[in-house]
């Protein structure tokens, strides 16, 4: 090869290569942590049962749920909307029209409380054709663990508990959702949600090295090990959600780490918030960050028996605490 080719060569694949590089060596976490959380407490100790026996629920008896298996749908939400009515709240169904096909979203709220003027905490119920015991089997144990625990707050009164239907394929970020159809009712009626939160994967963790991943170039802020959950906010959201976002990490013995940014960056924008954002509603999503950690995710090993049920139970208690702080003090007069 002549000189000159050579030096064009080099020139046109160096860039390449170094770009490859970075791209590739910023998609794992540089900071190497491991954190030796506290013995549980006795409220976490009955959250890790309780937990256990939603996900085993869910996963094992009732089995992949969606649009394909509607007899399980069907039953997941009887199951969910009984749980709910178990605790003492005021239980509802929203029912919408998808494909000529009806499908529900299942509402709590604690009796005699406004309808107009909440703050919000939803999970979606359906799976992508698999036992779905981490998405979102572990979203919807956290929804109802926190519920019943707000039995005991008196800012009870100002949450609302949602359980989404068509969160998955195919109605992915479309319009589909069941969030989408729910979200845009409140909008009809001229409802403020002041926050929603949505748990989308909870459960998962592992202390091993390079088992977080991220997007390309996101990696040298973040850990290398997967045993931290994340908080995920657009910028439009952002005065609102760092309020809960320092709450949350007060209450919590879990580590954390949160990402901001424009909301239309997948995976940003992979799940449920993404109606409320779309919508003008400040929204985040907490999760344990699905397939950037999960081997499981979305295939027939997502099972009870793969989630660290301790470390779900410190998020679902620090989340319950957490909340209660931003709504007692968003709602102080």
């Amino acid at each position: 090869m002549p000189e000159e080719l050579m030096i064009r060569f080099v020139l046109f694949v160096l860039p390449l290569l170094v770009v490859f590089i970075l791209w590739k060596g910023t998609t794992t976490g540089w900071r190497s942590t491991v954190t030796v959380l506290p013995d549980l407490t006795e409220t976490q100790k009955v959250c890790v049962q309780e937990s256990k026996r939603i996900i085993q629920k869910l996963a094992v008896e009732i089995g992949p749920r969606n649009y394909m298996s509607r007899p399980a749908l069907t039953r997941a939400k009887e199951y969910i909307k009984e749980k709910f009515m178990e605790s003492g709240y005021e239980t509802s169904i929203h029912t919408f029209e998808q494909d000529g096909q009806e499908y529900h979203n299942v509402i709590a709220q604690w009796p005699g409380s406004p309808s107009d003027d909440v703050v919000l905490l939803g999970a979606h119920y359906d799976t992508c054709f698999n036992p779905g015991a981490d998405d979102n089997g572990s979203g919807i144990a956290g929804l109802l663990l926190v519920a019943e625990q707000f039995v005991n707050f008196e800012s009870r009164q100002h949450m609302r508990f949602v359980a989404f239907a068509n969160e998955e394929p195919p109605f992915f970020k479309s319009k589909g959702m069941g969030s989408w159809y729910y979200v845009e009712s409140l909008r009809d009626k001229n409802a403020s949600v002041r926050l929603a939160v949505v748990l989308e994967m909870i459960g998962y963790y592992s202390n091993k090295r390079n088992s977080q991943r991220y997007m390309p170039f996101l990696g040298p802020f973040y850990p290398n090990r997967g045993n931290f959950i994340a908080m995920i906010s657009n910028i439009s959201s952002f005065s609102t959600t760092r309020k809960f976002m320092r709450h949350f990490k007060k209450k919590t013995a879990m580590p954390t780490a949160s990402l901001v940014g424009p909301g239309f960056i997948p995976p940003l924008d992979f799940s449920d918030h993404l109606s409320f954002w779309s919508f003008g509603y400040p929204s985040l999503m907490l999760t344990d960050t699905a397939f950037l950690r999960n081997p499981n995710y979305h295939t027939s090993t997502d099972l009870p028996e793969t989630l660290d049920y301790e470390r779900m139970a410190i998020v679902i208690t620090g989340l319950a605490d957490a909340l209660d702080q931003y709504i007692r003090e968003s709602y102080k007069k």
